[in-house]
C-alpha cells in the first residue's frame, strides 16, 4: 500500500479496480452478484423460497454449484474477478 499514490489508492475503491501497470497490478472486478447463480448458467430459486426450506444442506449445494460456475466462467475468461456476493445472510423466516 505504501507503494501507491493517493490516486492509485482513490482508484482501487471502485468496484472495478483498475491495473496499476507501474506496480504489475493487474485490474479486478471486486463485485458480482449471484443471489440466485450466475449470469448464463444455473438460475437458482430467490433467497426466501429457498429459506423456506428450512434445509441448510440445500444451500451448501447452492453456494457448492455457484462457487464450482464462478471458477469455470473464470477460467473460460468470462469473468474479470472471484469476488460473488451471495447468498444473503439475513434470510427470511416466519415460524
Amino acid at each position: 500500500m505504501s507503494l501507491l499514490t493517493i490516486d492509485e489508492k482513490i482508484s482501487q475503491l471502485d468496484a472495478t479496480a483498475g491495473p496499476i501497470r507501474r506496480l504489475g497490478i493487474p485490474g479486478y472486478a471486486w463485485w458480482s452478484e449471484s443471489l440466485h447463480g450466475l449470469a448464463y448458467a444455473t438460475s437458482f430459486p430467490q433467497v426466501i423460497l429457498s429459506a423456506a426450506s428450512f434445509d441448510p444442506h440445500l444451500w451448501f449445494r447452492i453456494a457448492q454449484a455457484i462457487g464450482i460456475e464462478a471458477r469455470a466462467q473464470y477460467n473460460a475468461g468470462q469473468a474479470s474477478g472471484m469476488t460473488f456476493w451471495s447468498p444473503n445472510v439475513n434470510i427470511f423466516k416466519d415460524p
